[in-house]
């Protein structure tokens, strides 16, 4: 592992030091605390060659998996757009499909509640 103690001495240092007007080491060595803390947690220096190529196997498949992740959201915003545009085809559909109305009464009854489609196609079968 990386010798981490003379940076950490340096950051001792500059949180001992108090200048007019100045930033306030404290808080700023605190931050650079973090920092060593987390560049120590990820140090892999004399770790053996099979838990290097752990890491590296393991930052890999984490990449794959971020990428396939973002190609199944794709996949499903098509499969989304695709059923609306089938629902909006079905529809059209629908409309052109005639519907059966017993007689012109009953044509005039929907037609005073509100019950006609706009676009919808009906008919009043032939008496014979």
């Amino acid at each position: 592992m990386a010798d981490f103690s003379s940076l950490q001495q340096k950051v001792n240092a500059l949180k001992a030091k108090v200048e007019q007007s100045s930033i306030t080491p404290p808080y700023l060595g605190s931050i650079l605390d973090n920092f060593i803390t987390q560049m120590q947690s990820i140090d892999m220096t004399g770790m053996s060659d099979d838990v290097q190529n752990a890491v590296a196997n393991a930052t890999s498949a984490l990449q794959k998996a971020q990428q396939a992740l973002t190609t199944s959201q794709d996949a499903s915003e098509s499969a989304a757009a695709a059923l609306s545009k089938a629902t909006d085809a079905l529809n059209a559909v629908n409309k052109l499909t005639p519907i059966r109305i017993e007689s012109e009464e009953a044509l005039e009854a929907m037609r005073t509640l509100g019950l006609l489609k706009e676009g919808q196609l009906y008919y009043i079968p032939e008496e014979d």
